[in-house]
């Protein structure tokens, strides 16, 4: 069995203080997310709704049925993945207790800083955010319980640690690795009733099961170190880089070695100071989860962070540690609290300010599907440009076209055609101006950012008469200067539609202005 915890209190008071921070758990996660009830849907949303199925087996029948029972109702969706974010909280505050071997006040500091983490927005905030929490619950309740059982023994937590593994790694792909997590933890802590051969070796064969039903992920997609450990670092920093920083990284991915090495010292001469297991077990933790081929991610817009719940709690219980020895300290004791509670406050500031974002790029949508149905409406059967169709807005995922081609609980399928499918650093970040359009081309100025942060398109400025294909485009850059790009526009396959619908410019309308654009939707 592991050692005996050094802050061992009478039973009944420690039963207290877990009610108490369950509680205030609670409270913390409406005092953060009482206002995102009324969110509405944003970017993959609406393919989400349109077909459940897509997001699987499990995902996709809990969505259908939320779908049932809430039709347009848009706080019953929200408050219902709030509660998954809570049982995540639960999670992680019984993993940190079991871990570190610490008080209950540190797994309610993990689990805060978790769940006011804005870089995880994506899996939180969305109306069909079950496709990410569903995952991430599952997964932490088999580590808290696997962690349990370490610590305490008892075949009953054994069966049920290894029930929950086995569903959380053969339902969801995302978890495929999780039995690197599991590993980890029993290497560092130890303990349980059996051999350790004896305890892993059902985990290993739901493991076999879980490669030979997801495996297929190793093929699919390549294994990119980048995208699947430097997002560990946005658990502490969770605000993404700035364009011209993100180029630096994209031009020499060799430079993220850089905070990599420093962040790895720092670690190791804690470590030293410490000797606390559970400051490596968590962080190894976090990165064994990650060990998989987990796609593109976007440090500038923040893409991709839905699959960051896990490794943000991990890296969380690892920060709880350091927080653990540093109150151990008398002359630090108070000033422990006083900084980890100031902390909280910091991300909760910045998780209000996210959704207060998303709440703004809501009702810009619900005003774009307002103006495309009026331009619906006035030439029944005509298609309808959007132009430009934004992308990201910040970290925001718009993509404002889906939310007029699915049917949905809040949307209708329109004829939109996306031209100039591109992407916002900020709401006021970008100036659109349409100079010409005609059923073959259009000429467009873009002014506030540089191209690759624009369009994707490659690092380097781009040069004059440089073409980019899109599947129904192809975009040519007829004048370039810094942040300021003529564009030409040529429809692949069609003709250009007579009825245009902006968004964006400044929160200005999402029309031309009359006599901009022959035929625009006013």
């Amino acid at each position: 069995m592991a050692d005996a915890n050094p802050y061992q209190i009478d039973p009944k008071r420690s039963r207290l203080q877990f009610r108490l921070f369950l509680c205030s758990n609670f409270v913390y996660l409406w005092l953060v997310h009482w206002g995102a009830l009324w969110l509405y849907p944003l970017g993959t949303d609406y393919a989400r709704l349109a077909d459940p199925a897509s997001l699987g087996f499990v995902c996709g029948r809990v969505l259908n049925a939320q779908m049932q029972v809430f039709g347009d109702w848009l706080p019953g969706y929200h408050a219902f993945n709030f509660l998954l974010l809570y049982g995540a909280m639960l999670a992680v505050l019984l993993l940190t207790r079991f871990v570190l071997n610490g008080p209950w006040w540190l797994g309610s500091f993990a689990a805060v800083l978790m769940m006011a983490n804005p870089a995880k927005n994506a899996a939180v905030l969305p109306l069909s955010a079950v496709a990410d929490l569903l995952p991430a619950v599952s997964a932490l309740a088999a580590l808290a319980c696997y962690a349990g059982y370490l610590r305490h023994g008892g075949r009953v937590v054994y069966v049920a640690s290894l029930l929950l593994f086995a569903a959380a790694s053969l339902a969801f792909t995302d978890n495929l690795m999780l039995f690197g997590a599991v590993l980890v933890f029993d290497l560092f802590i130890g303990g349980g009733d059996v051999s350790r051969s004896a305890r892993l070796a059902p985990f290993v064969a739901v493991f076999a099961g879980a490669m030979a039903r997801h495996g297929w992920v190793w093929v699919e997609y390549p294994m990119d170190p980048v995208a699947a450990f430097a997002p560990l670092y946005l658990a502490l920093y969770p605000l993404g880089l700035l364009p011209g920083t993100a180029v630096w990284y994209a031009a020499y991915p060799v430079l993220w070695l850089v905070p990599a090495v420093i962040f790895g010292v720092i670690v190791w001469r804690i470590y030293r100071v410490t000797r606390e297991p559970g400051l490596l077990a968590a962080l190894l933790a976090a990165i064994a989860f990650r060990s998989m081929p987990a796609g593109d991610f976007d440090f500038v817009h923040l893409w991709g962070g839905g699959q960051l719940i896990v490794p943000i709690a991990l890296m969380n219980v690892a920060h709880a540690s350091v927080w653990m020895h540093v109150q151990r300290h008398p002359r630090w004791k108070r000033a422990a609290v006083t900084l980890t509670t100031s902390l909280c406050i910091v991300f909760f500031v910045m998780q209000w300010r996210e959704i207060w974002q998303w709440d703004i790029a809501g009702k810009e949508t619900q005003t774009f599907q307002q103006r495309a149905a009026e331009a619906a409406a006035a030439e029944p059967g005509a298609p309808i440009a959007v132009l430009p169709a934004y992308g990201y807005r910040g970290t925001i995922p718009v993509w404002i076209a889906e939310s007029a081609a699915f049917d949905t609980p809040f949307s209708q399928t329109l004829p939109v055609n996306r031209y100039l499918r591109m992407h916002a650093f900020s709401r006021d970040a970008v100036d659109v101006e349409i100079q010409e359009w005609s059923e073959l081309g259009a000429v467009v100025r873009v002014q506030g950012q540089p191209a690759y942060a624009l369009f994707g398109v490659d690092w380097a400025q781009p040069a004059v008469g440089e073409e980019v294909a899109f599947p129904d485009y192809l975009l040519r850059f007829e004048a370039v200067a810094d942040n300021d790009y003529t564009l030409r526009i040529f429809p692949v396959d069609s003709l250009m539609p007579p009825f245009v619908v902006r968004h964006g410019n400044r929160g200005a309308g999402l029309a031309p202005e009359p006599g901009e654009v022959p035929g625009a939707a006013e």
